[in-house]
């Protein structure tokens, strides 16, 4: 999604992340994982600009 909406993709992945912040129950290495790829999409789009 990142790669084909540069405009929608930052406000989507925040709203990710945020949620992501409030959740304290399942699997904490699937969090940590789904937390770095959130960060990395937001890099990449950061470097794009």
């Amino acid at each position: 999604m990142s790669a084909e909406d540069t405009d929608f993709a930052p406000v989507f992945l925040r709203e990710c992340r945020q949620l992501l912040k409030m959740m304290d129950k399942g699997n904490p290495d699937l969090k940590k994982q789904a937390e770095a790829v959130i960060s990395d999409e937001l890099e990449a789009l950061e470097n794009k600009r």
